[in-house]
C-alpha cells in the first residue's frame, strides 16, 4: 500500500510564532491565553501552576513536563524569551 504524503496547513499551526535569530518566539497573544504552542513543545498554566512541555524523545515522541516560573510563562507569552531558550533550560540529557 502507498500512502499519500499528510498536508498540514502550516499557517494556521504557525501564526502565532514568530522566527528570530533561528529561535522561535510566541507572538500574536490575544489576552489571557493560559496554553502557549510552540514547535513540538508548548507552555501552560494548571490549578495556578505553570508548565513548560516538551519533547524529549530521540527516536520516538517523550513529553516531560517542567514546572516553570510565573515570570517565565509571562516572558514568553510577550515575546521577550523564545521556546529554544526554554527548552535549553529544561531539557536534560540523559
Amino acid at each position: 500500500m502507498k500512502l499519500k504524503p499528510l498536508k498540514i496547513d502550516t499557517e494556521k499551526r504557525d501564526r502565532h510564532l514568530e522566527l528570530r535569530d533561528g529561535e522561535y518566539y510566541f507572538c500574536n497573544a490575544k489576552g489571557s491565553e493560559t496554553e502557549l504552542l510552540g514547535m513540538h513543545c508548548k507552555a501552560f498554566c494548571s490549578d495556578g501552576a505553570y508548565f513548560f512541555q516538551f519533547d524529549s524523545g530521540h527516536y520516538m515522541t517523550k513529553f516531560v513536563n517542567a514546572e516553570m516560573t510565573k515570570k517565565e510563562f509571562i516572558a514568553l507569552r510577550s515575546g521577550e524569551i523564545s521556546f529554544d531558550k526554554l527548552n535549553k533550560k529544561y531539557a536534560k540529557p540523559d
